[in-house]
């Protein structure tokens, strides 16, 4: 429940943060976070970051507001594996982690968290089937906080 509060602040933070004129779907040259969808480079510059006991949130926004990618990590630990619970929002559709999540953290502590993921995500139709699965590659964030 924590997890979706944090979400849904985080998100309702960024689209009352952000200008008017932001036009682009994209972040630029230098965002912080990065990542491939089906193959199409995505980059997230209005990126928020909370700390909450020892576990770490991440919520990126595109500057449309019309994609979101979370994610969580625990506080201080590197290495394979410490991603998890990746979603990815675009048009209002919510696409869940698959499978095939796969990740590195470099670096974890109170004010740094730098690594690399990629992750199946999939969204769901009434009837609880999976209605669309969309591969996350390459994904990159280095984000100071």
């Amino acid at each position: 429940m924590k997890k979706i509060f944090f979400f849904a602040a985080a998100c309702a933070a960024m689209l009352t943060s952000c200008s008017d004129d932001d036009s682009s779907s994209s972040g630029g040259s230098n965002a912080p976070l990065s990542v491939k969808v089906n193959g199409t480079l995505k980059k997230f510059s209005n990126v928020e970051v909370e700390l909450e006991g020892q576990r770490v949130y991440v919520v990126a926004m595109s500057t449309n507001h019309s994609e979101i990618l979370s994610f969580e990590t625990d506080l201080g630990y590197t290495g394979d594996g410490y991603v998890f619970y990746v979603q990815y929002v675009k048009d209002n559709t919510i696409y869940w982690e698959g499978e095939n999540t796969t990740s590195n953290v470099e670096v974890n502590t109170e004010n740094r968290l730098k690594g690399t993921f990629g992750a199946t995500v999939e969204s769901y139709n009434d009837n609880g089937d999976v209605d669309e699965t969309l591969t996350l590659t390459n994904g990159k964030f280095d984000l100071p906080y």
